[in-house]
């Protein structure tokens, strides 16, 4: 008798892997029944039955040899379509260089460059024409190379057989568990409301199915615990050492922003904020029929929760960095949060996407939330001066830079924000004899960071004028 496993009982998703259940009825007695549609990777598979033995098993790759044929020449054709995209990418990466080299010839010569763009630009617009072409077909490849994908995927080549010989076996069920690689991850959606003092959150699992065969079940669980032990207890070595961090404790650690004098770096937009690592333990059930897809066609979203909460927003600029001025949200959770994926949206629009470190109950958690596009900051060069010396018979520049940075509140209502300035550090041949704020910081955050607390209003408009001296050899050029 030949049994196919579609709908499942349950799948439990572990923090390391799912579990599959399914329960098969049988209406007459059988000696052997055949299981089909197995994913190869299961793993620590257990057959059952309501009545009878089960007295052996075995499992087999069950692919169809057309199946297998079809599925290495897509193989083939998937490894040949890679190797043309290739080839293209290069060929565009050429005529781009050509291009910009036969520029940058006409912009040498001064008086001519007229003359001899005239005279090169056939060349030109024949490369420009070969690059749409070249797009073209690439775009063509790629779509071709998706479509082999899709077809790869659908094959489930990866399919096994399990073959269950009985006794005693007089009808009743069949039950069958195994385990897969499948993981779930916590997303979230915030609603940020900064007007009404609250925050809208929804929290949603994202299921993976890392398997060929799609999944379907009438019932999800989704635990943070770990798979348990199955099989006979064997001996283990005991071993006393330093303790893991237990479920609900939580560690802190900083996040902030570092600038050097002397070379470009890439800050974050976000303020130094104390950020919380949360251990959680939790479990949620979803009952109602569920379908997760197979490798390469997406993965399955189910909500878990979805609460308003009352908030604090508070608004910070850093005008070196942006010129808009962002929103945090302030506030306590009333349950324990996983990390995960956060997607935070103001009027609709999503403004903000980040990984979530998690929350714990009744802890302040900060949160980014957006950004005010009516609160405008900028930097301008207001003075710069440089001056020789000579010192231990070397000749040193001493230049000297004034800047201004500015904020203005463009909205009608008073308000209070944050603002950011830098404070430069060393770098190579280059030392700093002076820095200095005016107005002066309320706070240094370290790692060059100063913070001053505004209050605005409507219209009003505040500065910090930050002068830097530096000394460097004469003859070379710094980076600001």
């Amino acid at each position: 008798m030949v049994l196919f496993p579609v709908l499942a009982d349950s799948i439990i998703f572990y923090s390391d892997l799912a579990e599959v259940h399914y329960t098969l009825p049988v209406k007459r007695k059988v000696d052997e029944v055949v299981i089909r549609g197995i994913p190869k990777g299961a793993r620590d598979l257990e057959v059952w039955s309501s009545s009878g033995y089960v007295i052996g098993r075995a499992m087999r790759d069950t692919v169809l040899p057309a199946d297998r044929r079809k599925y290495d020449s897509l193989k083939t054709e998937l490894a040949r379509i890679r190797r043309r995209i290739s080839q293209i990418q290069a060929a565009q990466e050429r005529l781009k260089y050509e291009s910009d080299l036969l520029l940058s010839y006409v912009k040498k010569d001064g008086k001519e460059s007229v003359k001899q763009l005239l005279s090169l630009s056939p060349v030109i617009e024949r490369n420009r024409v070969a690059m749409d072409s070249l797009r073209e077909m690439l775009d063509s490849l790629k779509a071709v190379s998706s479509s082999i994908q899709k077809r790869l995927s659908r094959l489930n080549v990866s399919q096994s057989t399990l073959t269950v010989r009985l006794e005693g076996f007089k009808g009743g069920k069949i039950f069958l568990r195994y385990r897969i690689p499948g993981r779930w991850d916590a997303r979230y959606r915030l609603q940020a409301d900064p007007t009404g003092g609250k925050l809208h959150l929804e929290g949603l699992a994202e299921l993976r199915n890392p398997t060929p065969i799609p999944l379907e079940a009438r019932r999800v669980i989704l635990t943070t615990a770990y798979a348990p032990f199955h099989g006979i207890p064997k001996h283990r070595r005991w071993t006393i050492g330093v303790a893991v961090p237990k479920p609900m404790e939580a560690y802190e650690s900083k996040r902030g922003v570092a600038l050097k004098l002397g070379g470009p770096s890439y800050p974050s937009v976000e303020p130094p904020v104390r950020r919380r690592m949360t251990y959680v333990s939790t479990r949620y059930e979803y009952d109602g029929r569920l379908r997760i897809p197979a490798k390469g066609d997406g993965t399955s979203l189910i909500p878990l929760f979805r609460k308003s909460l009352s908030a604090r927003y508070e608004r910070f600029i850093y005008p070196e960095i942006s010129p808009k001025a962002y929103f945090q949200a302030i506030f306590k959770p009333d349950e324990d949060l996983l990390a995960g994926h956060m997607d935070v949206y103001m009027g609709g629009e999503l403004v903000a996407s980040f990984k979530y470190d998690g929350g714990q109950r009744g802890v302040e958690d900060t949160v980014f939330a957006g950004y005010d596009p009516l609160i405008v900051g900028d930097v301008k060069l207001v003075r710069q001066e440089k001056k020789d010396r000579k010192k231990n018979k070397r000749l040193f520049t001493i230049e000297t830079r004034v800047e201004r940075i500015t904020v203005r509140n463009g909205r009608d209502v008073p308000l209070s924000l944050t603002l950011y300035a830098r404070k430069p550090f060393a770098g190579s041949q280059v030392r700093i004899l002076s820095v200095s704020f005016k107005p002066k910081p309320k706070r240094d955050l370290g790692e060059g960071l100063m913070m001053w607390k505004v209050s605005l209003k409507p219209g009003e408009s505040f500065s910090v004028e930050r002068t830097v001296k530096v000394e460097y050899p004469k003859g070379i050029s710094i980076w600001w």
